[in-house]
């Protein structure tokens, strides 16, 4: 889950997380991966100052974040909350306001990494707020963060530094319902796949994801003939899955008589795909996954 597509994207894959769960317990992982591991938060999680510690052990829970930043109803940063400061507390009604530690040190929106650098070895703290010019949250930096950065040089990351990851949706109205809250939990690239990708309920759900989301990276499949994956394309797909019963272990093809060759399917799709969707300089190409064996 969550854990897994964390470690794939720091060695530069792309993790799916699953659909057999909730769509509220699936965005919930997308959002972990998203918060794992920043150059900068744009968008740290916050608390207020009359929140109780039950209530941020909670948000601890849920989200895998250790330490927030407290800001008042206008975004202002007041105070910091952070494992440390909350450790030893034994009253989970007591106020963030009682624990948080103030004052808060900070650095302006425009700091460069050498003034992060400079702000870690001085105040030997683990997390650098970023503030505007009138002292509001603007963004976050955490020292883990920093480091671990750096030891992944081939991470895969979005423009915002944050680790990239995928969801698998289902058909109809439901998948697009669950699409819509993993977009808003910041997913990368959505998966719509089924042991029949060429079939009509594949084909329309594509077509109304592709109209909601029309710049978002889209996944479709399975398909295992050139016609196949074309339908996928005009759909919406930006890549196509390929595997119908091509592995060893694959049961479609003993249970449906339905299967193609793997090494055929795929020498068979990329050559429709090149003919009709060649690539042009400046402009994102049409991607193929081969998913299966070549038994």
């Amino acid at each position: 889950e969550s854990q897994t597509a964390i470690a794939m994207a720091l060695f530069g894959g792309l993790g799916v997380l699953h659909r057999n769960c909730t769509p509220d317990e699936q965005a919930r992982m997308v959002r972990r991966v998203k918060k794992f591991q920043h150059a900068v938060i744009h968008s740290p999680l916050t608390i207020k100052a009359n929140q109780t510690i039950e209530e941020v052990h909670q948000l601890i829970a849920e989200t895998g974040v250790t330490g927030f930043p407290v800001v008042d109803d206008h975004g202002v940063l007041v105070g910091m909350c952070t494992g440390r400061d909350i450790r030893y507390v034994t009253d989970g009604k007591a106020k963030v306001a009682d624990i948080m530690s103030t004052p808060v040190h900070s650095l302006p929106l425009s700091a460069t990494r050498a003034d992060a650098e400079a702000f870690f070895r001085q105040w030997k703290l683990e997390k650098l707020p970023l503030v505007d010019g009138d002292g509001k949250l603007g963004g976050l930096i955490t020292s883990r963060d920093w480091r671990e950065s750096e030891s992944h040089p081939f991470s895969l990351r979005d423009s915002q530094g944050s680790l990239m990851v995928a969801a698998a949706i289902g058909v109809g109205s439901e998948g697009i319902q669950r699409a819509a809250m993993q977009v808003e939990a910041g997913v990368d690239c959505l998966v719509l796949d089924s042991a029949h990708g060429h079939s009509d309920g594949v084909l329309s759900t594509l077509r109304a994801l592709r109209i909601q989301f029309p710049a978002l990276p889209i996944i479709g499949g399975n398909v295992g003939t050139a016609e196949g994956a074309l339908a996928l394309i005009e759909a919406g797909a930006s890549i196509v899955k390929i595997g119908i019963g091509p592995g060893s272990i694959c049961t479609t093809r003993v249970v449906s008589g339905v299967g193609v060759a793997q090494w055929s399917a795929v020498v068979e799709v990329a050559e429709a795909v090149r003919q009709r969707y060649p690539r042009r300089p400046g402009e994102p190409s049409i991607g193929i996954i081969a998913d299966g064996g070549i038994r």
